[in-house]
């Protein structure tokens, strides 16, 4: 506490008179972090020489004392003290900082273009200051592209300055390079292996290239490895693999070879059981048709009588060496409440709670993971306000729940909510969104003070941006026409997946023209997948309508010998049928979905 003290009040001493030969701007209140000794008597230091300088002297004292505080991050305070300060007037080496220092406070802010803007416009005076300054704003550039989603050009930096940095910071920095080539596109790596010309960026290139080209069979995989590893024995990466790639021989040695499958495959949820065993096993065959190594694989249906806990804890009690299931969330929520698992587990659908179970992963159909990453979508797409229509029911406001948060946490305004249900019908719930109510209110007062009766149109309300809705595509063929009856046509509509049917209906789908929705890669771009295919064949009535489920059940074989692997880097990513998959901190995969609009009655990729 006393530490803390002494800090702030030297930073309250040295900002004020900073202040006052240097601007005249008043001081925000200092961060309360702990800081080293050092540090504070160095800006003690220079608030001593900064009181004793002329105007010109002092701003280059603030330049230090900002640079200080920003390698510090105390953001705050290196803003406060810049304030003010004129950098064309400054010497070479301290507008040189007062650049870098500018764009580390940028970044602190999430503004990656106005950092990158700003290290490149004064490119060549930083390129005069030496290898310190050069080395630094290298960094900055590199966390900038990554900032703006230019993850080869961030990694590109970072292997550039790679042989200038230290033993400690070159682990820091390959851990930040392998994380922006695993995040950068398949098509933009094979074009950029092609082209380069310097060696260490090729054998980054091309180890990227095979961890992500070799995802379905971990043994050719492991093969590509050791090819890689027998090319490149000097390259940096060769001498500290990634760690995914560094325990893949172990965890294809130790990968289940006894599972067990738990579906229900009787009653009210036989229809889904039975689509996504389907899946699975079609995966299965299709592998042991390529000739890969393939698990021994026992089906249990879970509606028998015996009870699930009975049930689950027989499987794991006969060799199961891994589980796939349960599928009802009851029984999910059942394996969350026993707090840990003997047996590492794979469970298709999300408890009632965000908690963490060991050796529980849980995967599913999230509705909830679909608001979420549509609300970042429309964000992205430049929209603020929003309007959200969906079903009463408790699943309708889950997910009404979580677009909401989402967009909140991203700055987003939601203006107004409704739903709607058998008592209440599209239109007038689209005039509570609306506020139309309010308009024909205001119209019927102006008939009585006029004794008259007036021609009126109910005008709108005109400060949204797009409306979120929740439907089936039975409910979304009546909402959209709605929509443009109530003057609300040409207002973006996004929605969640389950206004598409999974089956191709030009004729009814024209109403849904121009509505923007996730959908999974399996009913959108997996027109030539083998595997579905097959699906298509046996199963032509319900290949598209449960496409979802048996992409499921597809995913699902997909998982099980790799989930050690997405948990060891959770930025680690294995493209699915269901969408692009990663494991977060609790154990749930999490899918990335592709958007697509509807088009003359067609679904169509948003481009």
């Amino acid at each position: 506490m006393q530490n803390n003290a002494t800090r702030l009040l030297i930073f309250i001493a040295l900002v004020y008179q900073l202040l006052l030969v240097g601007c005249t701007t008043s001081p925000i209140q200092s961060s309360t972090t702990a800081g080293d000794s050092a540090i504070n008597q160095r800006l003690q230091q220079l608030y001593q020489l900064a009181k004793q300088s002329g105007p010109r002297e002092s701003e280059i004292y603030r330049v230090e004392a900002a640079d200080l505080l920003s390698l510090e991050q105390r953001f705050e305070e290196a803003e406060t003290i810049l304030e003010g300060i004129s950098a064309q007037n400054l010497p070479a080496g301290s507008h040189a900082s007062y650049i870098v220092v500018k764009a580390d406070i940028a970044l602190s802010k999430f503004n990656g273009e106005t950092a990158l803007e700003s290290l490149n416009r004064h490119s060549e005076l930083i390129l005069q200051q030496g290898q310190n300054a050069q080395l630094r704003a290298s960094l900055l550039r590199a966390r900038s592209f990554e900032l703006l989603d230019r993850h080869l050009d961030s990694a590109r930096e970072r292997i550039h300055l790679a042989p200038l940095l230290s033993a400690d910071n070159s682990h820091k920095n390959e851990a930040a390079l392998w994380s922006a080539l695993i995040k950068t596109p398949t098509q933009q790596l094979q074009q950029a292996a092609t082209n380069s010309r310097n060696s260490d960026e090729q054998g980054w290139l091309s180890l990227a290239l095979l961890e992500q080209t070799n995802k379905s069979n971990l043994d050719q995989q492991l093969a590509a490895l050791q090819r890689w590893q027998q090319r490149w024995q000097q390259h940096p990466a060769a001498l500290n693999l990634p760690q995914e790639l560094a325990l893949l021989d172990l965890i294809i040695t130790e990968r289940p070879s006894n599972i067990v499958l738990m579906l229900p495959l009787q009653g009210k949820n036989a229809i889904a059981g039975q689509a996504i065993r389907d899946g699975f096993m079609a995966a299965y065959y299709e592998a042991k048709a390529a000739g890969d190594q393939t698990p021994d694989i026992r089906i249990i249906d879970t509606s028998s009588n015996d009870g699930f806990r009975n049930i689950y804890t027989k499987a794991s009690l006969q060799g199961a060496d891994f589980i796939i299931g349960p599928l009802q969330k009851q029984h999910v929520q059942t394996l969350q409440d026993s707090g840990s698992l003997i047996t590492p587990t794979l469970a298709l659908n999300y408890g009632t709670e965000d908690i963490s179970t060991e050796q529980l992963y849980q995967f599913g159909l999230s509705a909830e993971d679909e608001a979420r990453q549509t609300a970042q979508k429309a964000w992205l797409s430049g929209h603020k306000t929003s309007l959200v229509l969906t079903p009463g029911s408790g699943w309708g406001q889950r997910i009404a729940n979580s677009f909401t948060e989402q967009w909140q946490e991203l700055g987003g305004t939601v203006l107004e909510s409704a739903h709607f249900n058998a008592e209440k019908d599209y239109s007038s719930a689209i005039e509570e969104l609306f506020d139309l109510d309010a308009s024909k209110q205001r119209a019927k007062r102006l008939r009585t003070i006029l004794a008259r009766n007036i021609e009126f149109t109910a005008r709108r309300r005109s400060d949204v941006d797009f409306i979120f809705i929740v439907a089936t595509p039975k409910q979304a063929r009546q909402i959209k026409p709605t929509l443009a009856f109530h003057f609300a046509g040409n207002i973006p509509v996004y929605a969640t997946s389950h206004i598409y049917s999974g089956t191709a209906s030009p004729l009814l789908d024209r109403d849904l023209d121009g509505v923007i929705f996730a959908e999974t890669p399996w009913l959108l771009s997996y027109h030539n997948n083998s595997v579905k295919q097959a699906i298509a064949a046996n199963w032509p009535a319900t290949a598209g309508r449960l496409g979802r489920l048996y992409a499921l059940g597809v995913d699902a074989y997909q998982l099980y010998p790799r989930i050690q692997l997405l948990s060891t880097n959770r930025e680690n990513k294995l493209p699915g049928a269901t969408g692009l998959l990663t494991l977060d901190a609790s154990g749930r995969v999490v899918r990335t979905l592709e958007w697509a609009h509807i088009n003359r009655g067609h679904i169509k990729p948003l481009p």
